[in-house]
């Protein structure tokens, strides 16, 4: 009698068997699995040591979200770094970052969208469009359903770490957020989270320090003058006395 063959039998599984004769199992890898004993028995079908196992669930990845490895991202030209855990971002999107320049009808009308008491601590500003792009080189946004993107932008060595904020441009307005100084490599970043991508300003603050500053530099240079102006008035007064 021909040795029967079962074929594509899943690793774990158990099956009747139900002939009197040898016969083999083929697992769906293509490893044979031999039994020479004729008797009717159920078979575990197990996984020889030398077999691929590459099918079997270990090998496949964690669903977990907290196993889950993150993207990483960084854009060369500016030094910008995006992260987020696997399935927030696909792997198949590519960052795009541009720096948005003064003097540029762009950059006024991003700045302009901030309010007037933002624009007046604003000692210095980082504007800067990011978004990501499909295959096909349209924007889509992240899949933050369940967890937020991080995002971080390199500061000036002139900011003050202490001074910085974060505003998203919308349409007609501004959006705070919460930021963070972080140091990676010896290189501060402000980092921040968002749900999607869009234009981005980051400023430094006028800080007390500059103003007492300023005030200083001032009375150095025109003290000097008030005092000589006012000797001249008191020794035309004092001229003006004796005359009479």
């Amino acid at each position: 009698m021909e040795r029967p063959i079962f074929t594509n039998a899943d690793i774990g599984s158990n099956i009747l068997i139900e002939f009197s004769t040898p016969f083999s199992i083929r697992g769906a890898n293509s490893s044979n699995y031999s039994i020479t004993q004729p008797s009717n028995i159920y078979a575990n079908i197990i996984a020889p040591e030398s077999s691929d196992s590459s099918n079997t669930d270990n090998n496949i990845g964690s669903t977990n979200p907290e196993d889950a490895e993150p993207s990483e991202y960084e854009d060369t030209a500016t030094g910008i770094q995006v992260s987020a855990p696997e399935g927030v971002i696909q792997p198949w999107c590519k960052l795009v970052v541009d720096e948005i320049y003064p003097d540029t009808d762009e950059y006024n009308d991003a700045y302009n969208k901030l309010d007037n008491e933002k624009k007046a601590i604003t000692e210095y500003c980082k504007l800067y469009e990011i978004h990501l792009e499909n295959q096909d080189g349209n924007i889509i946004q992240p899949n933050t359903s369940k967890e937020l993107v991080t995002v971080r932008i390199p500061v000036p060595d002139n900011y003050d770490l202490n001074e910085l904020e974060i505003y998203r441009i919308n349409e007609d307005t501004d959006d705070s957020l919460d930021e963070n100084v972080v140091n990676i490599s010896n290189k501060n970043y402000c980092e921040y989270r968002v749900d999607h991508f869009n234009t981005y300003i980051m400023i430094d603050k006028n800080t007390t320090n500059d103003i007492i500053k300023s005030i200083f530099y001032y009375l150095i240079i025109f003290l000097p003058l008030l005092l000589i102006a006012l000797f001249i008035i008191l020794l035309k007064k004092r001229k003006n006395k004796e005359d009479q």
